[in-house]
């Protein structure tokens, strides 16, 4: 049975959407709380945010818009601060949207179906249920 990674992957196999290595240096100026990467979207998960060396976790020192690539952090960076954002982004979609065209996918493949033992499919979540359907008479 595949995993949902194991989905995911292929999909974004399937339509050149593959991980890129990026980083992007930007300089803080005291008061601005959100910075731009040059790059969209971002992937939360391998993300790196450093500001003059220091690394700042998240979400207690920023919080991360994967879909438009924006670092929020919660205290503005200091003047004249480098601050280094670095990790993963993909040419196309973020991991939770994936995610998200996958389930509905499997969804709605499965809706109303059953197998031999005449057992339907149904969803919770994001894990499939298997249920006896009752015998027709």
């Amino acid at each position: 049975m595949a995993l949902l990674n194991d989905l995911i992957s292929r999909t974004r196999l399937e339509i050149g959407d593959g991980p890129i290595q990026f980083t992007t240096t930007l300089t803080g100026d005291g008061v601005t709380k959100d910075f731009y990467a040059d790059v969209k979207p971002l992937d939360a998960l391998y993300l790196t945010v450093k500001v003059n060396g220091v690394v700042k976790a998240q979400p207690t020192d920023f919080t991360v818009e994967e879909g438009i690539g924006v670092v929020h952090f919660v205290t503005p960076p200091g003047l004249n601060s480098t601050i280094t954002i670095s990790g993963t982004h993909y040419r196309y979609f973020t991991t939770a949207e994936i995610t998200k065209f996958v389930n509905t996918a499997v969804l709605q493949h499965t809706y109303h179906r059953s197998d031999k033992d005449r057992k339907s499919t149904r969803l919770n979540s994001s894990h499939v249920k298997r249920s006896r359907m009752p015998s027709s008479a």
